[in-house]
């Protein structure tokens, strides 16, 4: 913004003031993250990721909203698509990209829900040996009523019931080498481990 002039042959702009000039910010800070509009506990515009705890049963997805420090900057929240799925399924990514596009800073929210299982009963729970060969065993799952076991597309491989043993020896020797999910389930919800099939 200003006056136009004729400057040495050529039109030019001179500002009236400080006021006329525009100032580009390099700043590509947060200084609030919301989710359902409540400030994401222990928020630090110089930490960019964090993860919300959600209560059992939680469904829906939250909203997540950001301010940026610098009003210019331009901030782009792209939500969560699952929250069952893996961590990058369950993560809200939001870019903030600076006034003088200098700067992209990625802030990152990672949702888990709870399992509504007592976490002292989860850490006591042992599966072993890891990795896998012909067998793996389950222990202290004396509140455990089913076991199941997915590969990590999610199909399930195998579901053994449980009745009231504190012990279970589980042939795993016919799935194929990788990574799978153990699912237990309680009255009281459900409980993930993993191992690993040689």
């Amino acid at each position: 913004t200003g006056i136009a002039v004729w400057d040495f042959s050529t039109a030019k702009i001179a500002p009236r003031n400080l006021a006329d000039l525009n100032i580009y910010s390099s700043d590509a800070t947060l200084s609030d993250i919301k989710v359902n509009g409540t400030s994401v506990t222990g928020f630090v515009s110089g930490t960019l990721s964090y993860n919300v705890s959600l209560t059992a049963g939680t469904t829906v997805i939250p909203t997540v909203t950001a301010t940026s420090t610098e009003i210019n900057a331009t901030v782009t929240v792209i939500p969560a698509t699952s929250l069952t799925g893996d961590a990058a399924a369950r993560t809200t990514k939001i870019d903030v990209t600076s006034h003088d596009k200098s700067v992209i800073k990625h802030y990152t929210v990672v949702f888990s829900v709870a399992t509504g299982v007592d976490e002292t009963l989860a850490g006591k729970i042992r599966i072993y040996p890891v990795p896998a060969r012909a067998d793996i065993y389950a222990e202290n799952i004396s509140d455990v009523t089913l076991i199941e076991i997915f590969d990590i597309t999610g199909n399930k491989q195998i579901t053994e019931a449980v009745n009231g043993q504190d012990q279970i020896r589980i042939p795993v020797s016919h799935l194929t080498r990788g990574v799978y999910f153990i699912r237990l389930k309680t009255d009281h919800g459900t409980i993930m481990k993993r191992f690993i099939k040689e």
